[in-house]
């Protein structure tokens, strides 16, 4: 999948970057957080690729990243549970109800978690950001 129009960085030489993420490497204390460049991800059936704008930290991503819950297998994965940006693409099937430049919140999970520059998120875990609430905007 290439970079949307307008959402890509450059990085190294003739490389556009896809994302940066926080990625948890093993289970622990914060320590095993890292920062680290990724290629986009292209949205399977019933996900959308989300440009996260604000993502939450809630008990759950500390259980997750400790190791207290392991739902979602074994590390390494992105971090994080809660968002809100823009959706820049998605996949085949149930994504019907949103389309590129919906505005949209709700949840991303590991592996591909919201403590990103751009998350999957499986449409039934989104909503419609409600009118007036959105990037930007108080």
């Amino acid at each position: 999948m290439n970079t949307p129009p307008g959402h890509g960085r450059t990085a190294g030489v003739g490389r556009t970057a896809g994302r940066g993420l926080r990625r948890q490497r093993g289970y622990g204390g914060p320590e095993v957080l890292e920062v680290v460049e990724t290629d986009l991800p292209t949205p399977g059936r019933g996900e959308a690729l989300v440009r996260v704008h604000a993502a939450g930290v809630n008990p759950a991503d500390w259980k997750v990243r400790s190791g207290a819950v392991r739902k979602f297998g074994a590390p390494p994965f992105t971090v994080g549970l809660d968002l809100c940006g823009v959706v820049v693409a998605v996949g085949d099937g149930r994504t019907a109800r949103f389309k590129p430049g919906d505005e949209v919140y709700g949840c991303a999970f590991p592996p591909h978690g919201a403590h990103a520059e751009y998350a999957l998120a499986p449409v039934e875990a989104l909503a419609a950001a409600p009118v007036g609430i959105g990037r930007g905007r108080s």
